[in-house]
């Protein structure tokens, strides 16, 4: 079986950061980041994160 860990690497007030690691317990196989963006459908334009979804990713931020 093959593991796949996703953290948060970034948390900011207009976007966060997500870095993933696929692997077995022998060798990764792949890494990757991406970044997201919140989108408010109504007006079509990205938006602020609210506390709540900040405190919402606070757990899985990665400790430097």
């Amino acid at each position: 079986p093959i593991t796949i860990e996703i953290w948060a690497t970034k948390v900011l007030a207009s976007k966060f950061e997500l870095a993933y690691l696929l692997r077995d317990d022998e060798r990764a196989y792949a890494r990757a980041k991406s970044v997201m963006v919140p989108f408010d459908l109504e007006s079509q334009r990205p938006r602020r994160m609210n506390d709540a979804e900040k405190e919402a990713l606070t757990p899985f931020l990665e400790q430097e």
